[in-house]
């Protein structure tokens, strides 16, 4: 997977293996191999360090050949440092001639960076490849990151020589371990980026970054800004989300005038619907400085609630549904399913609904937040009449509903709304109830963690227990 399609067995698993296909972005799992491999090599370096003699990966790969070559006692003290000391006279040799040769070295440089590019999966734009200061500059770092390999496999071979073994001892083993914590943090330090947390912004935005009366949320409009309300402690419409709900992503593409399948992680927003207002969308921020604050009229509470609706069939209806002129989505409320046992399509209109803010009725219908974390919001209403309890954040099959103490309903289900929204229907009376995000693939999840954990505790347990039988009976051999 980490590999991604550079390996013939990645089409193979791509249309035979189930979800394999669903991967997004390959690439990241660089670092969970990264990880495992680490995991391998210090095993592996244990392995060496505690027990020689063992057969080496050569004579592994020529037994596995069926040539059976009987390894030595000693053989892998030998073989194991003169490998290394090849691998560096390799590298060594490499740096120096990036460094040495040239015009020739450059050209060559140049067509390894052209068959990358030809691979398609490189992040870098083709131009760059092909700049000769880009050229230069990734050559010399090439070159010099293959010297410092090369000096470290020189050490690392030194270290495996029966002479430093025998003459250093211990401290053999102590600069061996120094050598490798040592090359990790070097790597870590190189690779680490950094960046200022104080991002800047225009003076005209301050005022709607710290206004968050009813938890408005703010739209940054150009790319930029896009994640800056992590810093400013504002609450962003939009963001380069990598895990983006697919209802939401089809949601602001059809706000965009795009088609539903066009919604992706990088929308760019061309104008400001009205409609955005049912995600609580008070404020667009604008890099114009003649006009940086746009106002969007109507923005919707965290709750509220709505006592009419219609039940509309299909995403792109209810899209459609969603942007018609004239609908007001603050007394109309689209469903996918019926929301009371014996509801029709549509619930018979008892009058126009009565003028004043949405969350409230001239016959005192109420809805308010009591508490919230990041996967649970405690919620209080109370309506004369059946009712919805709309809650304008996103939807996801994951949200459950459940009664807390005082309720005057038992049972609670969580429908989509409006698309991306959440809906509770309510019965009359007074309400106290829990909505928490519990997915059913989460559970499955930490059970299956629980059960590794499990099994890893037991299988350290009984190697401890092997390795303090064989010291109590005078071996010292690292259990196999």
């Amino acid at each position: 997977m980490a590999l991604g399609p550079l390996t013939p067995l990645y089409a193979f698993l791509y249309h035979a293996a189930p979800m394999f296909a669903s991967f997004r972005g390959a690439a990241k799992c660089a670092f969970l191999s990264a990880l495992f491999l680490s995991v391998l090599a210090g095993v592996g370096s244990e392995t060496l360090w505690r027990r020689p003699d063992r057969p080496t990966p050569f004579l592994m790969a020529a037994g596995t050949l069926g040539l059976r070559p009987r390894p030595r006692p000693g053989r892998g003290k030998s073989f194991l440092p003169v490998l290394a000391m090849l691998a560096a006279s390799a590298a060594g040799g490499a740096g120096l001639w990036l460094l040495a040769h040239g015009n020739a070295a450059q050209d060559a440089w140049a067509s390894l960076l052209g068959r990358l590019a030809s691979t398609g999966v490189a992040d870098v734009a083709a131009g760059t490849l092909r700049d000769p200061g880009f050229l230069e500059a990734s050559a010399r770092f090439a070159a010099v990151s293959l010297l410092a390999a090369a000096a470290k496999l020189a050490l690392f071979g030194g270290l495996l020589s029966p002479a430093a073994r025998a003459c250093a001892g211990t401290g053999a083993g102590w600069a061996f371990i120094v050598l490798a914590v040592g090359e990790m943090l070097v790597f870590a330090a190189g690779s680490r980026a950094s960046m200022s947390s104080r991002l800047d912004r225009p003076p005209a935005w301050k005022p709607s970054l710290l206004d968050r009366a009813g938890d408005a949320r703010v739209l940054h409009e150009g790319p930029l800004h896009a994640n800056s309300g992590m810093v400013w402690g504002s609450s962003n419409l939009w963001g380069h989300d990598p895990l983006l709900r697919k209802r939401y992503a089809e949601f602001m593409a059809v706000s965009q005038g795009l088609q539903p399948d066009q919604g992706g992680q990088y929308l760019r927003f061309t104008r400001t619907s009205p409609v955005l207002a049912i995600l609580r969308l008070k404020r667009v921020l604008q890099e114009d400085p003649g006009r940086p604050v746009v106002t969007v009229p109507g923005a919707f509470p965290r709750v509220m609630l709505v006592r009419d609706w219609a039940v509309v069939n299909g995403r792109d209806a209810v899209l459609r549904a969603l942007f018609l002129p004239g609908v007001d989505l603050a007394k109309l409320v689209i469903l996918e399913t019926p929301p009371f046992p014996g509801a029709g399509v549509q619930r018979p209109s008892q009058g126009p609904p009565a003028p004043g803010p949405p969350i409230s009725w001239k016959t005192g219908g109420s809805a308010r937040v009591v508490a919230e974390t990041t996967d649970e919001l405690d919620i209080e209403a109370q309506t004369p009449d059946p009712a919805l309890l709309l809650v304008t954040d996103a939807y996801a099959p994951g949200w459950r509903a459940s009664p807390l103490e005082g309720s005057d309903q038992r049972e609670y289900r969580v429908l989509p709304a409006d698309h991306v929204l959440r809906a509770v229907p309510l019965s009359p009376g007074r309400h106290r109830l829990r909505l928490e995000y519990s997915p059913t693939s989460f559970r499955v999840g930490a059970i299956v963690s629980a059960l590794a954990l499990a099994g890893f505790l037991g299988w350290t347990a009984r190697l401890l227990m092997r390795r303090t039988n064989k010291e109590s009976s005078g071996s010292l051999s690292f259990p196999s």
